[in-house]
């Protein structure tokens, strides 16, 4: 039996009540991947949607939709953002596929990413987007301890951790 064959009584319910959807103010923000679908697009191409929920330190419930294209022309961007998401929710990148299960792994993780909003577009309104995925701790970092972490880090750790939106080949 469905919750619609309980029959739910619309009877006192305000229509107007929407909630609020505007984008949420640029920043860094801790989210987490909740969902993923993989799905082939209208191009023909094949990807991933995942959608994020913020968990702070504010906003808190509100979601931020990505859309990854793993096919076609020229995917040396979704991969390397990819990769940079599932790196900095823990994942090895370096020695596992991506596929379902590790992709799986990746989710409920809290994670650093810096939030952007992106111009509608066809008469779309305004829209978050995640401008970058940050390696590391879950503790936003201060800024002089971004420009001296290099400095610190063993090279091969340098190499490895992909910087902002910089693409990643991940297809070797």
């Amino acid at each position: 039996m469905g919750i619609l064959d309980s029959g739910i009584s619309l009877d006192g319910v305000d229509e107007s009540a929407t909630g609020d959807y505007s984008p949420v103010p640029d920043g860094q923000y801790t989210i987490e991947a909740v969902k993923f679908e993989s799905r082939e697009y209208g191009s023909g191409n094949e990807g991933v949607d995942v959608q994020f929920s913020i968990t702070g330190p504010t906003h808190q419930g509100r979601r931020v939709f990505e859309t990854f294209v793993l096919t076609g022309k020229n995917t040396t961007v979704a991969l390397g953002r990819i990769k940079a998401f599932m790196r900095s929710a823990g994942i090895d990148v370096d020695t596992v596929p991506l596929n379902n299960q590790t992709l799986s792994q990746a989710m409920n993780r809290p994670i650093q990413a810096n939030i952007c909003t992106k111009p509608g577009t066809n008469g779309y309104p305004d829209k978050n987007a995640v401008k970058s995925f940050l390696s590391g701790n879950t503790q936003a970092p201060a800024p002089q301890a971004q420009a001296a972490a290099p400095q610190m880090q063993a090279p091969q750790a340098q190499a490895q951790a992909p910087q902002g939106n910089q693409p990643v080949n991940w297809a070797n």
